[in-house]
């Protein structure tokens, strides 16, 4: 689960990153809020590992094509993040 001061931080680094809006940022953050709640995300696990198992789960299957694709994106992004920091 991520922290308040790690989404601070992904939340920051999205804007500068990525020049999305306060608003697109804390909607990623968001996203990958959503993600958590499907399947732990651990991170040291690989990003296509992690979202070829994610795509094999129920639950994320149940959700439209367009909402897939947003958390993916997301978890995307902080893969990123992370490899960074």
């Amino acid at each position: 689960m991520m922290t308040q001061d790690e989404k601070q931080n992904f939340r920051a680094w999205l804007k500068i990153n990525t020049n999305l809006s306060v608003k697109g940022s804390g909607d990623v953050v968001s996203r990958l809020t959503r993600v958590e709640k499907i399947t732990p995300i651990h991170t040291k696990a690989n990003a296509d590992d992690f979202l070829f198992n994610l795509g094999k789960n129920l639950d994320f299957l149940s959700l439209s094509m367009d909402v897939r694709s947003q958390l993916k994106r997301a978890y995307k992004l902080y893969s990123q993040f992370k490899e960074g920091n």
